[in-house]
C-alpha cells in the first residue's frame, strides 16, 4: 500500500466514524454551546493580558471535538486535558504577571502541581478568600479539577487502562459519551473558577450577560446564586391601572374623539 492509499484508508475510516458520531446531535450541540460560553468570558475579559489564552482554550476544545467525532479518541482526551490545564493557567497568570510574561516568551512552563496547589493554587482557600470570600467553604472544586486532569492524562501518557479497548479509528460509544461527561465536569469547574476569579471585578452589564449561564451551570453553588441575586435585583413590575371599583364606578369604554368635520375643498369663485 502506497502513502496515498494509506491516508485515503484512514480518511475513509474517519468519515465512517463521523456518521455514527453525528447520529445523536444533542451532546455535540451542547459542546458547541459550551464553547460559546468560553467565548463570552473571553469577550468580557478581553482587555486583560491573560485573556489571550482563551484563544488556545477554544482551539483545544474545537480540535478535541473534531478528533472525537473522527474516532481519534486519544487525541480528543488529550485536547480536553490541555483545555483544563490552560484554563487553570489563565487564572494563575491573572495574579502572576511575571510568570505570564515568561510563559509567553517560552522561558517558563505551566506547572500543574503549582497552579493547583492546595494552599496557593487557583482554587485554594487563599485564592477564594482574596477574590470571592463567600466561596470560602466551597472546597471540593480543586479536587474535582485535579481528578479530571489525572483521568485525561492517562490517555496522554498511554496508561495501560487506556489500551484495554480498541485504539484504531472506529466508533466507540463508551469513549464518545465519556468525553462529553468529562466536558460537563470541566464546564462546572471552569464556571466556578472564572466566577471566583472575575465575577466581582466585572461590570453589571457583563454579569447580566453571564447570569443565565451561571444559573444553568452552577445554580447549585449557593454563594454564586446569592451574589447574582444581590448584584442583579429583579426589575420592578410595571404599575397596574387601578381597578374600576377603586375609581368609584363601573369602567366604561372610552369613546374615541370624533374629529371635527371638514369642509370639502371648493373651487375658485
Amino acid at each position: 500500500m502506497d502513502l496515498k492509499e494509506h491516508y485515503d484508508k484512514i480518511s475513509e475510516a474517519a468519515r465512517a466514524v463521523r456518521q455514527d458520531s453525528l447520529l445523536d446531535s444533542a451532546p455535540l450541540e451542547a459542546a458547541h454551546a459550551a464553547i460559546g460560553e468560553i467565548r463570552l468570558w473571553q469577550e468580557i475579559l478581553g482587555a486583560r493580558p491573560e485573556a489571550t489564552i482563551f484563544d488556545q482554550i477554544v482551539s483545544a476544545l474545537e480540535l478535541g471535538l473534531f478528533a472525537l467525532v473522527s474516532g481519534l479518541y486519544r487525541q480528543a482526551y488529550g485536547s480536553l486535558r490541555l483545555t483544563v490545564e490552560l484554563t487553570a493557567g489563565l487564572c494563575w497568570f491573572s495574579t502572576n504577571r511575571l510568570d505570564l510574561a515568561e510563559w509567553q516568551s517560552g522561558e517558563r512552563d505551566l506547572i500543574w502541581k503549582e497552579i493547583t496547589n492546595e494552599d496557593e493554587g487557583v482554587l485554594s482557600p487563599r485564592f477564594r478568600k482574596a477574590f470571592f470570600p463567600e466561596l470560602n467553604e466551597e472546597r471540593k472544586y480543586n479536587g474535582l479539577n485535579k481528578k479530571l486532569y489525572r483521568e485525561l492524562s492517562e490517555y496522554v501518557h498511554g496508561n495501560a487502562r487506556t489500551w484495554a479497548g480498541q485504539d484504531d479509528i472506529k466508533y466507540d460509544e463508551q469513549l464518545h459519551r465519556a468525553w462529553f461527561d468529562r466536558l460537563g465536569t470541566y464546564m462546572v469547574v471552569t464556571t466556578v473558577l472564572l466566577s471566583l476569579r472575575y465575577l466581582q471585578e466585572v461590570d453589571d452589564t457583563a454579569v447580566g450577560k453571564l447570569a443565565p449561564y451561571l444559573h444553568s451551570r452552577v445554580g447549585h453553588v449557593a454563594p454564586i446564586t446569592k451574589y447574582l441575586r444581590e448584584r442583579l435585583p429583579p426589575a420592578p413590575a410595571p404599575a397596574s391601572p387601578a381597578p374600576a371599583s377603586a375609581q368609584g364606578g363601573a369602567a366604561t369604554p372610552e369613546t374615541p374623539a370624533t374629529p371635527a368635520p371638514t369642509n370639502s375643498p371648493q373651487g375658485p369663485d
